[in-house]
């Protein structure tokens, strides 16, 4: 019984995380300054293979953030085959689904299940992770993930 609950908690969670992590993910054009540099140094990593460090136009991109968020957008532009919205933003996606699941999962081992499950819809509450971290090019979502793990 407690494992069948847990798949429906489970396939429940990543069935709203789809919704609103990915449906129309690529529809906006870049909101942010910061968003279009994380996607030209993506598109520069591949064009150049520099992977070390980024480069914006073909000048180097020191930036406060970690090269991390770069190397996932061209890693994502690669994979999906597309060097667009949607291809930059699904690792912020990815890395927020991520974030759901494993705050279920810590909800679920420190109390029970049910905590797990309230515990992770709070991340799909107004302007969490739903409308920012998910649906931008950053370095937010994925560090999460490393925080939360």
């Amino acid at each position: 019984m407690a494992q069948s609950r847990h798949l429906h908690f489970v396939i429940f969670l990543l069935i709203l995380g789809a919704f609103v992590f990915f449906y129309r993910l690529g529809d906006k054009d870049m909101w942010t300054r910061l968003e279009s540099e994380a996607a030209v140094a993506g598109r520069d990593m591949l064009d150049t293979g520099r992977i070390l460090v980024p480069h914006f136009f073909d000048q180097p991109f020191v930036d406060n953030r970690p090269p991390g968020a770069f190397w996932l957008v061209a890693a994502s532009y690669k994979l999906t085959g597309h060097r667009d919205e949607w291809a930059a933003r699904l690792p912020s996606a990815l890395a927020a689904l991520g974030c759901v699941l494993l705050v279920y999962a810590m909800g679920r081992r420190a109390a029970n299940e049910t905590a797990g499950f309230l515990s992770a819809l709070v991340l799909f509450g107004p302007d969490i992770t739903a409308r920012y971290a998910a649906r931008t090019v950053d370095h937010i979502s994925p560090l999460g993930v490393l925080e939360i793990a």
